[in-house]
């Protein structure tokens, strides 16, 4: 009586059965899970990849500028030495035309007077 041997029965066929659909469908489940992860994975780096690819469109544009904006301050600076210098040969100018009024003048009153002197000899 005490060697009772256990036979699965029908039941336990089911049962057993019945076990391995809810291990399949915790297996596809936890599969489904996995994947959409990856997914989610995937699309957070093609967005930082479509962010990189945008950082070094503007990076290419800001570096365009910058050249560009080096290019005009050399042109600003070379009018400003070009206005430097004419501003000095300008003054120089107006000194040596200040002078020769000044002795322009003279020259004029020295004929007056010599007209004037000579006009009374006559």
């Amino acid at each position: 009586a005490d060697d009772v041997v256990w036979t699965p029965t029908l039941d336990d066929s089911v049962q057993q059965a019945a076990r391995m659909v809810v291990d399949q469908q915790a297996m596809a489940q936890e599969s489904a899970d996995l994947l959409d992860d990856m997914m989610d994975q995937s699309d957070a780096v093609k967005r930082a990849q479509n962010r990189m690819v945008e950082i070094t469109r503007m990076m290419e544009i800001f570096t365009t500028k910058v050249i560009e904006q080096d290019h005009q301050i050399e042109l600003i600076r070379d009018n400003a030495v070009d206005a430097t210098v004419s501003i000095t040969m300008g003054n120089e100018y107006l000194r040596k035309a200040t002078e020769w009024g000044a002795s322009s003048r003279i020259i004029v009153l020295f004929c007056i007077v010599m007209a004037s002197v000579s006009l009374e000899f006559l």
